[in-house]
Parts: structure tokens; C-alpha cells; sequence
């Protein structure tokens, strides 16, 4: 079956990159959705409305990440929510790339397999074991933002 092997992907991603799929009080329930062979305005099995205290996981987010916002803010996600795309999850090649719905249309083009993380536990995300994890530039303290790096000797 292949619900296995997806949930066991966003875990392992999700953990990998130091972001809890769920932590308490804001974020009680984690969505899963695929967007993959999905054409430009094919939605058809994402719910209408995801409620404000879930974690999105989007399967195989494609690269047209404008689509995608625009879905997730028509299913209720608000534009400054953070996300994640988190690229070849637990391997060396390792690369996460943080934003926002409303900036994800700005995002790198990273190599695939990639998940997309959605929510408030992308800001809650362990950022000194991030720090220590990834050879981030040191410009992620000062602006909040990651671009795509990938992790310590996977050159």
C-alpha cells in the first residue's frame, strides 16, 4: 500500500528538518494531500476548507508553487502562514528552503522528491539544531530566512 510509505515520508521529513508535524496548541491535526500530475487548477482531492490549527504535508508539490498558494489560501491558509520545502528528506543531498504561502511562488526549484510543509510549526522549528545540522549562512538569524543548503558533507 502506498498510505505507508506517504505518511512515513512526511514524518521523516518532517524530522529530518526539525519541524514537528504537530506541537500542542497550534497544531493538533496534519493534512495530507498530493499535488502531483494534478493540472493547473485540479484540486479535486484536497479539502475545501483546512482548519487553521493543521499541519498541510503536500506530496510531490511540483514546481509551480503559485498554483499551490493560491489553493492553500482558497482552502482558508493564510497568506504569512510559514512552509517548508524540505528536498530529498534523511539523505546527505538534504536541502530546506523556508517561507511563506504568500512567497512561495518566489522559492527555489529544488531537486525532487520534495514535500511541502504548512504551518505554524515550521516557525517553531529547532533552529539551533538546524544551525548545527545544515551549514546554513549566518543571514538566517538575521532575516529569518533559509535558502537552499544542503547539509555538512554532502558536496
Amino acid at each position: 500500500s502506498g498510505t505507508v510509505p506517504c505518511l512515513l515520508s512526511a514524518c521523516a521529513a518532517g524530522a529530518s528538518a526539525q519541524i514537528a508535524l504537530t506541537h500542542g496548541p497550534v497544531s493538533s491535526a496534519v493534512v495530507l494531500v498530493t499535488r502531483h500530475n494534478a493540472g493547473a487548477e485540479d484540486f479535486a482531492d484536497w479539502p475545501a476548507k483546512i482548519p487553521a490549527d493543521a499541519t498541510v504535508v503536500v506530496y510531490m508539490p511540483g514546481y509551480d508553487y503559485r498554483i499551490t498558494a493560491q489553493q492553500l489560501r482558497r482552502a482558508g491558509v493564510a497568506g504569512a502562514t510559514p512552509c517548508a520545502i524540505v528536498s530529498q528528506a534523511t539523505s546527505a543531498n538534504e536541502q530546506v528552503h523556508v517561507t511563506t504561502v504568500d512567497d512561495l511562488h518566489a522559492s527555489p526549484r529544488l531537486p525532487s522528491p520534495t514535500l511541502l510543509v504548512v504551518g505554524a510549526v515550521v516557525r517553531l522549528a529547532k533552529p539551533a539544531a538546524l544551525l548545527q545540522q545544515f551549514a546554513w549562512q549566518s543571514d538566517f538569524v538575521a532575516n529569518g530566512s533559509v535558502s537552499s543548503v544542503p547539509q555538512e558533507g554532502a558536496e
